[in-house]
């Protein structure tokens, strides 16, 4: 079996490289063979961090590698408790993958046991999407630290959002009862060819159940890995993750942020738990509304938007019309978390909804919930046309053949 072995860490103060030689097979994959690395923030010395520790980090972000060519994943030293669980972890993602067969060892000469956690320290996985706000909201009382993986969905060079988003997070800080932030700079995700992954796993996994590479195998084994350091030196007991869906929803199916991976998550004590599970989006958004109107400021500003720029979301694409049909079906006023809307935006939605095929469950879930609240008053009358719309009906699906022709 072909082997990802890990040659040297090279460790220069608060960045850490990994020397990776890689089988050739894997290559195809790789946009670039530069090293793998994580930064953290200045006044953290990575020199303190033992082996075992820093090699988690490189585990998570190379196991989704390793499982599409079934190879395995050499290291000279690795912590014991993150060791047994990818052995859970790999079981999980067969169960989620029937044709995957994720035939992947991980071979280390030093198998370590590292010390846990003595305090109560929580951490928070924060994007300032609807997922993590509304865990932000939930996990509040634990005053947890709130951690962003640069170069996870921001890209390094979209300096402009990534000083927004520093802004954003000062204001939670002094608003709130978060402890703290701090951003861990990598390469995990840019490291991969994701077109090139994405047809790799494609020959191995159902198409109903695959939503590409980053999403639905990546993403949260490599990031909850990636911030190992950051375990190790605040000493985190808990880290909380926002959940995507409802877990009794069975659109977990295709998740890399499922409750069963995120549960089979452990090391150096720390324990990763989901968030939020046991509700749905447009919950999620009542929590936020809700938590806003008590606040009683425009202290939320939703970051949901992959082309936003800046402070505010795009008010275009389908995932903004849908979050703006979310809070508005909970009595929100969605210009004041992050979107420009009036009664021209409305109309705008109404045409999108009538002409395009769109996530039926998400926009199920709004429709009902302006059904729910038809009587209270809750939201504007001239939205009343949400209560009876069609969700994907047939001039949807014509029209949206009738764009892919044309495009």
């Amino acid at each position: 079996m072909e082997t990802i072995v890990l040659k040297k860490i090279i460790v220069n103060g608060n960045r850490a490289e990994y020397e990776t030689e890689y089988p050739q097979a894997v290559k195809q994959v790789l946009r670039f063979e530069k090293n793998f690395f994580i930064e953290m923030p200045e006044g953290y010395n990575l020199e303190e961090v033992p082996e075992s520790v820093l090699t988690i980090t490189y585990v998570g972000a190379m196991l989704g590698i390793a499982m599409v060519f079934d190879c395995d994943i050499k290291v000279n030293s690795i912590d014991k408790e993150y060791y047994e669980d990818i052995k859970e972890l790999l079981e999980v993602y067969r169960g989620m993958y029937p044709r995957l067969a994720c035939n992947v060892n991980i071979i280390a000469n030093n198998i370590e046991q590292n010390g846990r956690a003595d305090g109560d320290t929580a951490s928070l996985f924060f994007t300032g999407g609807v997922d993590a706000t509304s865990a932000m909201i939930e996990v509040e009382k634990t005053h947890p630290i709130l951690v962003n993986i640069w170069g996870g969905d921001v890209p390094f060079d979209d300096v402009n959002y990534h000083e927004h988003f520093v802004n954003y997070l000062n204001k939670l800080k002094d608003n709130t009862d978060v402890a703290d932030y701090c951003f861990i700079k990598s390469n995990c995700r840019i490291l991969v060819n994701e077109p090139i992954i994405d047809k790799l796993y494609r020959k191995k996994i159902d198409r109903v159940d695959y939503h590409g590479y980053w999403s639905s195998i990546a993403h949260i084994v490599a990031m909850s890995a990636i911030m190992a350091p950051l375990v190790y030196f605040k000493g985190i007991k808990t880290h909380y993750i926002g959940s995507s869906y409802k877990a009794d929803s069975g659109a977990f199916r295709g998740d890399g942020n499922s409750v069963d991976i995120i549960s089979k998550i452990h090391y150096l004590g720390c324990k990763f738990e989901a968030s939020d599970s046991d509700i749905t989006r447009v919950e999620k958004a009542k929590k936020i509304v809700d938590y806003q109107k008590a606040k009683n400021s425009e202290l939320l500003n939703l970051r949901v938007c992959w082309y936003r720029k800046g402070e505010k979301n795009c008010s275009n694409c389908e995932k903004c019309y849908r979050t703006i049909m979310e809070i508005a079906s909970n009595g929100g006023n969605p210009n004041e978390f992050g979107f420009d809307v009036d009664d021209a935006k409305y109309d705008e939605i109404k045409k999108y909804l009538e002409t395009t095929v769109v996530k039926k469950p998400f926009w199920e879930a709004t429709k009902d919930n302006f059904k729910l609240y038809k009587n209270d008053n809750l939201w504007d009358k001239k939205l009343e046309w949400m209560c009876n719309i069609k969700i994907n009906s047939l001039k949807a699906y014509y029209k949206t053949v009738i764009k892919k022709l044309f495009k």
